[in-house]
Order: C-alpha cells, then sequence, then structure tokens
C-alpha cells in the first residue's frame, strides 16, 4: 500500500479521485478474485500475488484519494480532516476483527489431515516441520 501511494500519488492528483477510485475497485477486486482463485486452486503463488500485490495496489489507489479530497476541501484543517479519515480507516479494521471470530467459528472447517510428516516437512520448512512430527519416527500419517 505504501509503494502504491508513493508511486501512484502525483498522478492520482492529475487524474482526479474519480478515475482513481474506479481503477482502485477493478484492482482489488480482481486481487480478490485471483485470491479465491488461490485459495480454490491450492495454488499458494495465485494467493500471495492477489492478496498481497494486487489487491494491496487497489488499497493503496483508494486510500490515497479520499485524503487527498479531504486536503483540498478543508485547507484551514488539513490535519483534522486527514486525522478523522485515517481513524476511520483503522476503526474499521477494529470492527472487522471483532467480526472475525465470531465467524470464523460459524463458518470455517479446519483440515483433519495434511498429510505425513516426511510429506509436510519440505513445505513447511525445517523450522515448522519440528512442530509437525511423527511420533513413531517412522514418517507415517499424521492428524493435525
Amino acid at each position: 500500500m505504501g509503494c502504491t501511494t508513493a508511486v501512484f500519488g502525483a498522478w492520482m492528483e492529475r487524474a482526479g479521485p474519480r478515475l482513481v477510485n474506479g481503477l482502485a475497485a477493478v484492482i482489488f477486486s480482481s486481487g480478490t478474485l485471483l485470491c479465491g482463485y488461490g485459495a480454490m486452486s491450492h495454488q499458494l503463488w495465485a494467493l500471495y500475488l492477489g492478496y498481497g500485490v494486487v489487491g494491496g495496489v487497489g488499497a493503496g489507489l483508494a486510500y490515497i484519494s479520499p485524503i487527498s479530497s479531504l486536503i483540498k476541501w478543508f485547507p484551514d484543517r488539513k490535519g483534522v480532516a486527514t486525522g478523522i479519515c485515517l481513524s476511520s480507516f483503522g476503526g474499521g479494521a477494529v470492527i472487522a476483527s471483532q467480526a472475525i471470530e465470531p465467524l470464523l467459528r460459524l463458518y470455517r472447517t479446519p483440515p483433519l489431515y495434511l498429510g505425513s510428516a516426511s510429506a509436510l516437512k519440505p513445505h513447511v520448512g525445517e523450522g515448522g516441520g519440528l512442530f509437525v512430527s511423527d511420533p513413531s519416527g517412522g514418517g507415517g500419517l499424521v492428524e493435525v
């Protein structure tokens, strides 16, 4: 998000908030779709690219547009205007974090089997693989 605001900030000033917000919605939605594809097809690269890169660019564009508009609307109260805007952005995260736990309890089904410990260790890495070990030591099935 921060890189997006630094790179596209000057362009946003020239293009205007309507175009930037429309483009931000398209880019963020594309990132969400790519993330969903990665989750459904078990492609970790698509999950990272969709959520981390494409979604971050879309969120960054959507982040700078209202702040820039507020600074222009309230030139004598720039700090108050941006403070309220940024507080509401952070407040949304606070509210969403409170809603995540009940939704996870309601809809999440944890995996019952991830594979044998010997097959799982190269993917998790040795650090994480230390915590997923077969009690019998034979590389058999491990229920996680």
